[in-house]
């Protein structure tokens, strides 16, 4: 995976989050001076906004590591995470980037990037080692599985956010705190971590 990409997955993986608030996250939903050693993603529009308010991402030291790089020298408004810059990674600045790639990337050009480096990947790969074909939406289901595994349930559903109607804002600031707790603890448990202070290559 292009760097780009690769950064995408693995903050999707960290925190949960659903496909589209990763591609559509800009510059300016990414609060960095609250001084409590957290960043914290507000997205523009939320899936169960109507009901609970919008939802706050606490962004712990992994996730503000893969970040920081895609935030510099850009306005406001400007995509986080953008198909322009990851192909322009992919092929070193080489080649002239079409005009059919937005700024943004949307659930069709996410999935099928995905697709592409698992692909890619795959051709190389004895056919015992290839790799299963995933979306994004798996990651979601990975994080969640891993927080109830390694920590409860409850934070689990947290972690997710609401999702059902009936659920009402006063249990939202409690979810955050739990969002807090675990944002703080990924550099801990994160599952990229080698070990030695580093990270393992991701496609």
């Amino acid at each position: 995976m292009p760097p780009t990409l690769r950064a995408m997955v693995k903050i999707q993986r960290l925190t949960g989050m659903r496909p589209g608030e990763i591609f559509n996250m800009r510059v300016g939903d990414i609060d960095r001076n609250r001084g409590n050693g957290l960043w914290y993603y507000i997205p523009g529009s939320y899936k169960t906004g109507e009901f609970v308010g919008k939802i706050e991402f606490p962004l712990g030291k992994p996730e503000q590591e893969l970040l920081a790089p895609y935030l510099i020298g850009k306005k406001s408004t400007a995509a986080v995470f953008s198909p322009r810059t990851a192909q322009a990674e992919r092929y070193g600045g080489k080649r002239a980037i079409p005009v059919k790639y937005s700024e943004f990337y949307n659930r069709h050009s996410y999935r099928q990037a995905i697709e592409h480096a698992i692909n890619k990947a795959n051709k190389t790969l004895p056919d015992d080692q290839k790799i299963p074909m995933w979306t994004p939406y798996r990651l979601r289901n990975s994080a969640a599985t891993a927080t109830e595994e390694k920590i409860g349930l409850d934070e689990a559903q947290a972690q997710l956010g609401h999702k059902s109607a009936n659920m009402t804002r006063r249990y939202s600031k409690a979810q955050l705190r739990i969002r807090e707790k675990l944002a703080r603890d990924r550099q801990k448990h994160n599952p990229f971590d080698d070990g030695l202070g580093g990270e393992r290559a991701a496609g």
